[in-house]
């Protein structure tokens, strides 16, 4: 029979594991959308000068990489952090593939 401290923790551990959950599948693919050296950059174009050389002109214009190493990475992160937890929290599966979902949208946006 499970007494109530028990309780308590297993409740909290939910918790956590529901923010976990939360975390991986919305703020990390939002961080990708959100790079501040690339908005610095959008705002350096702006006000571009005539006395650039068309090299610089060229890496100014230029869209950052894509990582694809690191998006791969997420990917396999969260199909194993759903695979772990699926058994304490079986909607993980759930946000986890909406978590993936919203990160194909964002590499789409930022390809584009």
């Amino acid at each position: 029979m499970i007494n109530f401290i028990e309780l308590i923790v297993l409740d909290l551990l939910i918790t956590n594991v529901f923010i976990i959950f939360v975390s991986n599948s919305l703020v990390t693919p939002i961080l990708q959308l959100v790079d501040f050296s690339y908005f610095f950059l959008l705002i350096r174009r702006r006000f571009v000068s005539d006395k650039l050389t068309q090299r610089e002109l060229n890496n100014m214009f230029e869209n950052p990489a894509m990582d694809i190493a690191y998006r791969y990475s997420y990917i396999f992160k969260t199909v194993l952090q759903s695979f772990f937890f699926i058994t304490l929290l079986p909607i993980g599966g759930l946000i986890s593939f909406f978590g993936i979902c919203l990160s194909y949208l964002i590499e789409k946006v930022l390809i584009d």
